[in-house]
């Protein structure tokens, strides 16, 4: 899968490193799917910081 390398790409490996805390489940489980969405989040607020 992609994904990780994308993170790191954009966030670096201490913003990748957040990411993954900020969305770990209490059983320490970091869902992709709650990766991508803040991945498109972030996305997202940069296009409209642009326009």
């Amino acid at each position: 899968m992609a994904l990780p390398r994308v993170i790191k790409l954009l966030l670096g490996d201490d913003g990748a490193k957040r990411l993954k805390n900020h969305v770990r489940k209490l059983d320490g489980i970091v869902p992709p799917e709650a990766m991508a969405d803040e991945i498109k989040e972030i996305l997202q607020s940069q296009k409209q910081t642009k326009n």
